[in-house]
């Protein structure tokens, strides 16, 4: 794992400059400029996460330059969490585009819906988990009946879009048993550790295409340059088949 930390340690402090304190509301932007490393490619989610987040993230890939596509790595936190259907949404697309996406720094609550949604999650920052939160208002002035069943198709879709994105059913229910007014954190070693792990059919895939390299990373037995070409074009032709969507009116 050295291998992967030493990276990510240069990286974040290569890169944190580049990312405000603490908002309110998410800031979402392509990372500035910066001589040390190559930033085009990368995007940058902070803040508390709101209902329009994805719109803009949308109409930000849409406005990219040719240069900047297809994004390669989302860089999230710090953050507190928001709105979790707006997360959800966030992380839908971060797994459709294939993004590898590393938490810089503290991911709580609805941040950590799009951290887990990647097939390349790498965690320097800690995460913080627990089941769903609503507005006390809805408890108030809804109907008990109404309460539970509309908490059963949250909670479902929860465990469905965490199942997606292939964390451990242990994980999953550990979380659940988690209240809403506390939370699980889970440390950024903790969580390289038991989070990182590959989806199967990625692992499979990488395995079969860059057979016979040398292993240069050693906790994934895989070859860097030749992990990074497939994900690479992963990445492009999954944007292609995003934009096709959008224009069709599909997503």
């Amino acid at each position: 794992m050295k291998t992967k930390f030493i990276f990510v340690f240069i990286l974040s402090i290569v890169i944190f400059s580049l990312i405000p304190s603490f908002l309110s509301a998410a800031d979402i932007r392509m990372a500035s400029p910066n001589k040390g490393i190559d930033t085009s490619k990368l995007l940058v989610i902070s803040g508390d996460i709101e209902k329009g987040d994805t719109e803009t993230l949308t109409n930000l890939i849409f406005n990219l330059s040719e240069d900047q596509l297809p994004i390669s790595t989302l860089l999230l936190g710090p953050s507190n969490g928001g709105n979790l259907e707006e997360a959800m949404s966030i992380g839908f697309l971060a797994r459709t585009l294939k993004w590898k996406v590393i938490v810089l720094n503290k991911c709580y609550s609805a941040c950590s819906m799009i951290a887990l949604s990647s097939v390349y999650r790498v965690f320097a920052g800690e995460i913080g988990l627990h089941r769903p939160y609503y507005n006390p208002e809805f408890y108030e002035e809804t109907d008990p009946f109404y309460v539970e069943q509309w908490h059963r198709r949250m909670d479902k879709e929860v465990r469905d879009f965490l199942e997606d994105a292939y964390v451990s059913e242990s994980i999953i229910e550990k979380m659940m048993g988690v209240s809403s007014r506390e939370m699980w954190t889970i440390s950024a070693t903790d969580a390289d550790r038991v989070l990182s792990n590959f989806p199967s059919y990625f692992e499979e895939l990488i395995f079969a295409r860059c057979t016979g390299k040398a292993v240069t990373i050693p906790e994934f037995g895989m070859n860097a340059d030749c992990l990074n070409r497939e994900l690479s074009q992963m990445q492009r032709q999954s944007l292609i088949t995003f934009l096709e969507a959008i224009s069709q009116g599909e997503f």
